[in-house]
């Protein structure tokens, strides 16, 4: 019998014939990168799909927390979780700012609201929630926190591409929101990201830190860095926000079979999204699904040899696993502490 290889991630790409008709367009153009035409083009497009104002294009999801960090002018310390990608701490360490970790909320991975006022001081000016798996934070009561100590909020939102609240995009919460289109998204320019406001003067800053300060052909108005995207990735993300639509649903069947099969399973249970909340289905874990009570007789959570990390709550604990055959960022997860492998 023939061995078939069962991939744990698989990239979306775009039809071979269709990319290869944009490339002969840039080809024949000659201009294959520094804002021309298919980035011009992806930025209103996604901005229109999305239901945000402003979309700066970025080479990777790493340079718009970076990029966001410094348009903003934060400084001292900046409240975070620890249950993310390295890429949303390094952002605050690479700007000199000291991250301050708060604790999760065990049901949704987010960072916990009730939690976040004990941990502030005065040398806090902002705070870095991340929208893990895709799972909204309650952005309502962590902007009431903001408000009322005059903080500012950056979302790491590398997984939460056209996730929706009551028909809300999460992206137009807080100041900025971050997107990563790696090759392990759900929606990818190969490599990529991009950066959410809500005003053309921001938007404008962010141009100009993202081509190494340049205000015009001579005129640098600021320590930039170069963080652009070619022509050839435009074109690529182009094609593939025309069929990303069909690979969230896909995607959202599988999950949906993956509910239903486990069910029944002592010791599971559903762990679904906040109510309202339309997500993207890009990154479904076995935390997404259930929860599993470790020492259960009998159990899933009974198998010998499982490694265990204990949950935040103290009476729960959860085993993390790998993605179920949607969308793994990497099959690894670090178990000891419950950071999730990722990429930005």
């Amino acid at each position: 019998m023939e061995n078939k290889l069962i991939t744990v991630t698989a990239p979306l790409l775009p039809d071979l014939e269709e990319f290869n008709e944009l490339l002969k367009q840039i080809w024949a153009s000659k201009w294959i990168t520094n804002n021309g035409d298919f980035h011009k083009q992806l930025e209103k497009e996604l901005a229109a799909y999305l239901k945000v104002p402003y979309v700066s294009l970025f080479t990777n999801g790493t340079l718009p927390l970076l990029t966001a960090l410094q348009a903003l002018r934060i400084t001292g310390e900046v409240i975070t979780t620890p249950y993310s990608f390295v890429a949303t701490t390094h952002s605050l360490w690479w700007n000199g700012i000291k991250p301050v970790f708060v604790d999760i909320d065990p049901a949704t991975g987010n960072l916990d609201p009730d939690k976040i006022e004990a941990a502030i001081t005065p040398k806090t000016t902002a705070i870095m929630p991340v929208h893990v798996y895709g799972k909204p934070c309650d952005t309502k009561r962590i902007q009431e926190i903001a408000d009322k100590y005059g903080l500012k909020i950056i979302y790491d939102a590398a997984h939460a591409f056209g996730v929706e609240v009551n028909g809300e995009s999460v992206l137009n919460s807080g100041d900025m929101s971050t997107l990563s289109f790696h090759a392990t998204k759900v929606y990818n320019t190969l490599e990529g990201g991009a950066l959410v406001m809500h005003d053309e003067q921001t938007k404008r800053r962010i141009d100009y830190l993202k081509n190494f300060g340049f205000a015009g052909e001579t005129e640098v108005v600021a320590p930039g860095i170069n963080s652009k995207v070619d022509e050839v990735r435009a074109a690529y993300g182009i094609l593939n926000l025309r069929q990303v639509d069909a690979a969230i649903e896909a995607r959202h069947q599988v999950a949906v079979r993956y509910r239903e099969a486990l069910r029944e399973v002592k010791g599971i249970s559903p762990a679904g999204a906040e109510e309202g909340a339309a997500v993207d289905g890009q990154i479904i874990t076995l935390m997404d699904l259930m929860a599993i009570e470790v020492g259960v007789p009998g159990s899933i959570g009974d198998l010998h040899g499982l490694h265990r990390g204990k949950s935040l709550s103290h009476d729960l604990h959860i085993f993390f696993v790998g993605s179920l055959g949607i969308k793994a960022q990497h099959s690894r997860y670090t178990l000891r502490n419950g950071l999730a492998g990722d990429d930005h």
